[in-house]
């Protein structure tokens, strides 16, 4: 497994759109975070510019196998001695919260060093320090130049701005002005003299035998060429600039005893199976974009948000949403799973 980390500058802005109760504010909305799926469309748009058809169907072919994996994009703090990966937190946790629920349910991130030591939540407190307001965790041992809990939580990986933008081709001038909100990469400079925030995504393959080296060498040119093209919102209005690939080995070195579960690390859209052996999870609604005018719009899936727990190893799947230009349309729900404490 790989980390393909995309390095950022400070203040970097991305649209990662997200679902909102009225359309017409849909650009108002944001995630804070790359989902797999806009990942997935990222990169199979990228390829498709620069690959043979035939290369393209192989790659899809290849997620739908399962023989190539991808986790969302989340966030890593990097110094010259240090890596701090952040993974979703796992949703089974919340099964075993004895107290204070409201500030576990701010948390939206853990370390790779939290994860690994499969502490719960009682003992969050006096190992971890808690940044960005109490929504992200990392292990003490991981940031042992912060002496105290105050200086932590002004340590932030992201933050939301609205931007005021104009339709210049609206009809209707009422309905010509909007706001684009981006998920923006902070500056921590002050408090961590080599912290730079960057976004990272986790790449799985088969290896040996199983592997197929045209589409993975074709995979990993597109994902290169990401800063290229933009991701997150578009380039022109100062969104989705990225400014190189670096790629990574990643190992998750759990320290705990007790049994695993599977937790997943990307969206996932559940077999009948797989909701059989799913433990704990969140749900989210996905797609419904328009496109190609008359009211023409693509399907929407509930999907298993990131941090859903299996007791088993889930399949996922790639639901058909539509047909646009004669081929189908998918959305990626295969889920990229990791070792997780169980806590039975």
């Amino acid at each position: 497994m790989r980390a393909v980390v995309l390095t950022c500058k400070p203040g970097a802005r991305f649209h990662f759109g997200g679902i909102a109760p009225d359309e017409s504010t849909w650009l108002s909305s944001s995630e804070e975070w790359m989902r797999s799926d806009t990942l997935f469309s990222a990169i199979l748009n990228t390829a498709a510019e620069v690959c043979p058809p035939a290369t393209v169907e192989a790659i899809v072919r290849a997620f739908e196998a399962g023989q190539v994996r991808i986790s969302s994009g989340f966030y890593l703090l990097q110094g010259p001695n240090r890596s701090i990966f952040f993974l979703p937190k796992p949703a089974h946790y919340a099964l075993i919260v004895n107290k204070d629920f409201d500030k576990f349910h701010t948390v939206k991130f853990i370390s790779k060093g939290v994860w690994e030591s499969g502490w719960p939540w009682e003992e969050w407190e006096n190992n971890c320090w808690f940044l960005q307001n109490g929504a992200v965790v990392v292990a003490k041992e991981e940031l042992p130049e912060i002496t105290d809990a105050q200086a932590a939580s002004t340590i932030r990986l992201w933050t939301q701005e609205d931007y005021p933008r104009v339709k210049v081709h609206a009809i209707d001038r009422k309905e010509g002005f909007f706001y684009l909100t981006t998920t923006n990469i902070c500056d921590n400079t002050a408090t961590l003299k080599d912290g730079r925030v960057h976004f990272y995504f986790l790449l799985d393959n088969d290896e040996g035998e199983d592997a197929n080296e045209e589409v993975l060498n074709a995979l990993e040119m597109a994902i290169r060429l990401l800063p290229h093209r933009g991701l997150g919102g578009e380039r022109s209005a100062g969104c989705g600039q990225v400014e190189e690939v670096r790629l990574e080995p990643f190992t998750l070195r759990p320290t705990f005893t007790d049994s695993t579960w599977h937790c997943s690390v990307s969206l996932t859209s559940p077999t009948e199976q797989d909701l059989k052996i799913a433990k704990c999870y969140a749900v989210l609604l996905r797609g419904g974009r328009r496109y190609g005018g008359q009211n023409k719009r693509f399907a929407f899936v509930r999907m298993l948000a990131e941090g859903a727990v299996f007791e088993e190893q889930p399949s996922g799947q790639l639901p058909v949403i539509g047909v646009n230009l004669g081929h189908q349309v998918r959305r990626y729900g295969k889920p990229l799973c990791l070792p997780v404490r169980s806590f039975s």
